[in-house]
């Protein structure tokens, strides 16, 4: 099958990457600071197409955006486990930390981490995916879009998939989300290019 998403859509750049940077306490088994930084050797030209997010610049406290709507966007799997073709966005409310425990408590319990981490999304089919790892959570605020959440991981279930059992995304439950408000000093650490101009 095809992969329609390699094709050269317009408004397209390519950019060769000049160095990964791992955030140093991310765990693979249990997604501890499940974030990164990707350094491109050449800087990305502003277009009607590609155009910049805003780094979290506001309260970290994620009581103040519980229950706000937010963006996710990616290229996993949507309905019925199918791939897209095109960049797929979802409007996900943020949900407070209790929320996320009184939805899925053995789940949440061992993943859900105040401070590090949160959870948005419906339990009605509308979620993140395999595939939409390391998209951007966005809220907009006074005409721009900030990002607050880095696509993480969620809670998967058995499903056939081109022939194998494998797991993917349980659409009926809460995604996790890595919080860019806990790990703002690292990204800036780590990106010496990076202005706090408004």
């Amino acid at each position: 099958m095809e992969d329609k998403r390699k094709r050269r859509a317009p408004g397209v750049q390519r950019k060769l990457v000049s160095s990964l940077i791992t955030h140093p306490k991310y765990d693979p088994k249990e997604f501890n600071s499940d974030v990164g930084l990707v350094i491109l050797n050449e800087k990305i030209i502003i277009t009607n197409h590609v155009r910049p997010i805003c780094l979290w610049n506001d309260d970290s406290d994620l009581a103040r955006v519980a229950g706000t709507e937010a963006t996710a966007v990616g290229f996993g799997l949507a309905d019925n486990y199918t791939l897209p073709d095109k960049l797929q966005e979802a409007r996900l409310p943020i949900r407070a930390h209790t929320e996320c425990y009184l939805s899925s408590r053995r789940f949440f319990e061992k993943y859900l981490r105040p401070g590090v981490n949160f959870c948005a999304g419906y339990t009605n089919r509308t979620t993140t995916c395999n595939g939409d790892s390391g998209g951007s959570l966005s809220v907009k605020k006074d005409g721009r879009w900030f990002i607050r959440g880095i696509v993480s991981f969620g809670i998967a279930k058995k499903v056939m998939f081109e022939g194998e059992e494998i797991p993917l995304c349980h659409p009926d439950h809460y995604s996790l989300f890595a919080d860019v408000a806990s790990y703002m000093d690292w990204i800036v650490d780590n990106t010496p290019e990076i202005s706090f101009r408004n």
